[in-house]
């Protein structure tokens, strides 16, 4: 048993849900108790919903299986974590492939939260967040959008060059304010929607501003099908120290494969990390490509000025939205 465990490995141990947990390993153990929520065959009172789980009769709860482990099995926290990536088959960063200790590479695979039998919660909640109920249907019907069971979460996912999945994002439906990752994501294919126009592309931080963005072209009255989108699941985090920085594994695969490529669009957020982000970017790819910075207007980021764009009617901000759809209409480069 290993008394130390790298930062990377802790992350994705810490990532593992009692259900994932329990339906990756003991999955006779879980029983159905209503709609989202479980409850264990060897304990009754212990309730598991929306990735976290609370033991009634013994007053404790937590929010993954390391947590569960410790309250209600006595492990100790190294112990807890060692199990949880002996059992889980942990073995490395979740977005590049390990090396093994006979020097053969091995890649994870993706843990997929299971379907639900419909996408009702999912479509009325990313229909709350102003996302275009078409740009919805195209997601679920081409596999990238769909809501598990049993939490109701919505699944965003990225798929390989062969359509295979390879990335998952998953985010709550509810106020719990849910986002991670599946186990065994490789950020190299994070969700996007993908275009015809080969020579540019449009960079978000979140599947969300990505599908917000989409709509926005549907409002000036483009074709979103077009258009290149991709999220970096995340910010890009610039080192604090004097290292160089580096381009996201999305953003290395995607120019390798398409030397059609010109024009980046950045379209982080309009805080710290995002202009942060926005400059390193500008440093990294301005000698090879026209790098656009395009944050949004107005708000934190782009689902932030979709949501007001379709709540308000202030004429001052209606000239903003003006000038902004010219600017998504208008072609460049």
């Amino acid at each position: 048993m290993s008394c130390f465990i790298p930062k990377d490995e802790l992350m994705i141990i810490k990532s593992i849900d009692l259900y994932t947990y329990f339906k990756t390993i003991k999955p006779d153990e879980l029983v159905k108790h209503s709609a989202g929520d479980y409850i264990t065959k060897t304990h009754s009172s212990l309730h598991i919903s929306n990735g976290l789980w609370n033991y009634f009769k013994g007053g404790i709860g937590g929010r993954n299986a390391v947590d569960y482990l410790m309250k209600m099995e006595g492990y100790s926290f190294i112990k807890a974590c060692n199990k949880v990536k002996e059992d889980m088959n942990i073995n490395g960063k979740s977005d590049e492939p390990v090396i093994d200790n006979q020097n053969r590479l091995v890649r994870k695979e993706l843990i997929l939260p299971p379907k639900n039998d419909n996408n009702n919660v999912v479509i009325k909640y990313l229909i709350s967040r102003g996302i275009d109920i078409e740009i919805i249907k195209d997601g679920i019907s081409d596999g990238v959008i769909y809501e598990d069971t049993p939490y109701r979460n919505a699944i965003f996912v990225g798929k390989n060059e062969e359509g295979e999945p390879k990335y998952c994002a998953i985010r709550s439906t509810n106020n719990s304010n849910i986002k991670r990752e599946s186990y065994g994501s490789d950020k190299t294919y994070s969700f996007r929607l993908l275009g015809t126009k080969k020579d540019t592309i449009y960079l978000f931080e979140s599947a969300i501003d990505t599908l917000s963005f989409a709509t926005f072209l549907k409002i000036a009255g483009k074709n979103y099908k077009d258009y290149n989108l991709v999220s970096l699941a995340g910010i890009y985090q610039v080192p604090s120290d004097n290292r160089k920085p580096k381009l996201p594994k999305a953003i290395e695969k995607i120019l390798e494969d398409n030397k059609e490529i010109k024009t980046i669009y950045l379209c982080f957020d309009n805080d710290n990390a995002g202009r942060s982000a926005s400059n390193s970017f500008k440093k990294l790819l301005e000698n090879k490509y026209r790098i656009i910075d395009f944050p949004p207007k107005t708000g934190k980021d782009y689902n932030d000025f979709l949501v007001t764009y379709l709540s308000i009617n202030d004429i001052v901000f209606g000239d903003c939205l003006k000038k902004k759809s010219k600017e998504l209409v208008k072609e460049k480069g």
